[in-house]
């Protein structure tokens, strides 16, 4: 992970690649077919014409899925510190209850859910479809909440982490 120093330096150099070269890049990403992905990653996947964004209502549930070893209470302790109900979480942070959780059924234009806090699990299970895990089959299809995926270099869910999503989501408007 950068630092603070190498990331203002990475932005310089990002910015002036970008100011003399977008639409080469944007080109590129488009006939490689990765223009959307690259939007998505972004936040802007909203931008491509015709583009469908299910959006869903912004005080509803907020999963934590995938294994952890933090205890229930102090996810919640979590959750009460940056001033989300409690009752608003739902958790399925067993390894095996992750892998059997259905998305598809449970999560796909449920408009009770607004956000998935999406951590390790078995790339294997249900509601997954054609693509390679769960996450990325509720990040690239239409009509479920928005998926954040908790730690940096690899999926971990700390309490850390948490909140920072819990923060994020909030200042973007995808909560309340």
């Amino acid at each position: 992970m950068l630092n603070q120093y190498e990331l203002m330096d990475l932005e310089t150099v990002l910015r002036s690649v970008f100011n003399d070269n977008l639409t080469n890049i944007l080109t590129r990403l488009n006939s490689m077919d990765r223009l959307g992905e690259f939007l998505d990653m972004i936040g802007l996947g909203d931008l491509l014409p015709g583009k469908k964004v299910y959006e869903s209502f912004k005080n509803g549930k907020i999963l934590i899925i995938g294994y952890t070893s933090i205890k229930p209470k102090e996810i919640e302790g979590v959750v009460k510190a940056v001033g989300i109900d409690k009752r608003r979480i739902e958790l399925c942070i067993d390894y095996k209850e992750a892998e059997k959780y259905d998305i598809k059924k449970k999560l796909q234009y449920n408009t009770d859910y607004s956000l998935v806090l999406a951590g390790p699990m078995g790339h294997s299970g249900k509601g997954k479809g054609e693509y390679s895990s769960k996450i990325t089959a509720m990040e690239k299809e239409d009509g479920y909440p928005r998926v954040i995926r908790l730690g940096c270099n690899e999926l971990k869910i700390t309490k850390d982490g948490i909140k920072k999503s819990l923060k994020e989501a909030l200042a973007k408007g995808w909560i309340i």
